[in-house]
């Protein structure tokens, strides 16, 4: 598929006595005659010569004549280089073309074999995907890079990188998607979403897990930022066929099909009646309350806590679902940013006493504290 693989396992270093491995910089060596084994590169510029730069082939996309590789460089540039080089002793081959693209992640000279190779031809589909039609420029191979690695990256990254490099923003194909302050990769939002069904068919779903919203996906699926936990929503109802409701607080999904979840036992159904009636009051019950109260019921604790319908905040307070969401919608009405919302406005303007305000404030600031970044 216009992919040839030069090494069948991690890389092994010839110079690794002499090589840093947290200076190691992801690399790309274009090329039509792909190196088999390791080797020196010589600057072309005549104000770095006599330095050597030691490159490590990794991989190599036949449909870009590009060699993936690391390169061993001293000092390490600190923004992606575009750098005419020769092999072995200057003039006794044509010069090439080497991008350096950044530092590589650590050990990467030790990873698995299946994970090194993935990632790599990763590397290759995520370049066709930020090029698009256009010839890949120095700024989508280290987007593409990025992508292959992490999934997503800030678009803040992205602005920086491209203005450092010239005037001109380069355009991405569809298959990069803005995502609030970031830059995603479908590919990764698309792995993101096979792990959402996987989950929540599994043989130990959570009986009380009947619909996700944003903050219950950010938590579920460690999705740090609430951007990217509704664009997985997003996409998780259009593949599984959920109903999807648009809400201030973003979108709500409904567990049907494969994905609801298993019922109830009678025992279970009347724990979860008898500590729901705990709630309701200033104080409520604190988890470790409940744990004491109702020591043969540990998993319908869990179940409360994880399918969101019990909250706890920072400081040991717990909500309801119910509770969270009738302020929510109180607040919403004020025309105040909720992450700014002080604990007198909370007394004074819902009625709550001091510690309930406290705690809904740490839940606010923990929730909505973030602001919102500028990016390309």
């Amino acid at each position: 598929m216009g992919e040839r693989n030069h090494h069948q396992g991690p890389p092994r270093h010839r110079h690794a006595g002499r090589r840093n491995e947290r200076t190691q910089l992801l690399a790309v060596l274009l090329t039509d005659h792909p190196p088999q084994h390791a080797l020196d590169l010589v600057p072309v510029a005549a104000a770095a010569a006599g330095h050597k730069l030691g490159f490590e082939p990794l991989h190599y996309l036949a449909e870009h004549q590009a060699l993936l590789g690391l390169a061993a460089a001293e000092p390490a540039p600190s923004s992606p280089t575009r750098l005419p080089v020769q092999r072995g002793r200057r003039g006794s081959k044509p010069p090439e073309d080497l991008l350096l693209l950044g530092p590589a992640p650590r050990k990467i000279g030790s990873w698995p074999r299946p994970q090194l190779a993935g990632v790599l031809k990763a590397v290759g589909r995520a370049l066709a995907d930020a090029a698009g039609s256009a010839p890949p420029a120095l700024p989508h191979w280290w987007l593409a890079c990025q992508l292959a690695l992490r999934g997503t990256i800030r678009r803040a990254e992205w602005k920086a990188l491209w203005r450092s490099l010239g005037p001109d923003r380069p355009e991405y194909g569809a298959r990069i998607e803005r995502v609030g302050p970031l830059l995603a990769w479908r590919e990764y939002l698309d792995q993101l979403v096979a792990e959402v069904g996987r989950r929540l068919s599994g043989a130990k779903r959570n009986p009380l897990l009947t619909e996700l919203n944003v903050e219950l996906a950010a938590s579920l699926f460690n999705l740090q930022q609430s951007e990217l936990a509704a664009r997985v929503l997003q996409l998780a109802a259009e593949k599984y066929e959920l109903s999807c409701a648009d809400t201030e607080a973003g979108p709500v999904v409904t567990l049907a099909g494969a994905l609801a979840p298993p019922p109830l036992s009678a025992n279970d159904q009347r724990a979860l009646a008898a500590m729901l009636a705990l709630y309701g009051g200033e104080e409520g019950q604190p988890k470790s309350g409940l744990a004491e109260r109702f020591p043969a019921q540990q998993h319908v604790i869990h179940w409360l806590f994880e399918a969101g319908r019990l909250v706890e905040t920072q400081d040991g307070f717990v909500f309801t679902r119910v509770e969270l969401d009738g302020y929510l919608t109180e607040l919403a009405t004020w025309g105040l940013p909720p992450g700014e919302i002080g604990v007198g406005d909370l007394r004074r303007r819902l009625g709550l006493k001091r510690r309930r305000a406290e705690a809904l404030r740490g839940y606010l600031a923990a929730r909505y504290g973030d602001a919102p970044e500028d990016g390309a």
